[in-house]
């Protein structure tokens, strides 16, 4: 059983690290694909590659290849989680659901949704995060 993260962004600089950081420890892989950012975006999901060995990082103006890369798990006992550059997950929360899921929880469902933070606001300064459920 394994857990694969996919993430397909643009123009996401503002969120992309943290919404990746917070999926890293959940996800035993994640594929990002940048769908042509005109911002920072590349260069830090590529700076992120060089830190996480388990994220692989594309760039590409067809959105097709971030499912082509999820094709080889068809059939297998994975899980796919599907993060937004500006989502995320209560960390604690996300501890317990990967126990959960390697444990076999869920076996018997072909699809389960989470709730998610979207982002609007970061301050670093207080370490906090706004936006929507």
């Amino acid at each position: 059983m394994k857990i694969v993260g996919s993430i397909l962004v643009r123009n996401e600089d503002r969120f992309v690290e943290r919404a990746i950081r917070n999926v890293a420890a959940f996800c035993d892989r994640i594929h990002a694909v940048d769908h042509g950012s005109n911002d920072a975006t590349w260069e830090i999901l590529r700076s992120l590659a060089s830190e996480f060995d388990h994220l692989d990082v594309h760039r590409s103006r067809n959105s097709a290849l971030a499912h082509r890369l999820l094709e080889p798990y068809a059939g297998t006992a994975t899980w796919v989680i599907g993060v937004d550059g500006d989502e995320l997950y209560d960390p604690s929360g996300l501890a317990r659901f990967r126990d959960d899921l390697l444990g076999g929880a869920h076996a018997d469902v072909f699809r389960l949704k989470a709730h998610v933070l979207n982002c609007e606001e970061l301050d670093g300064d207080r370490g906090t995060a706004s936006g929507w459920l």
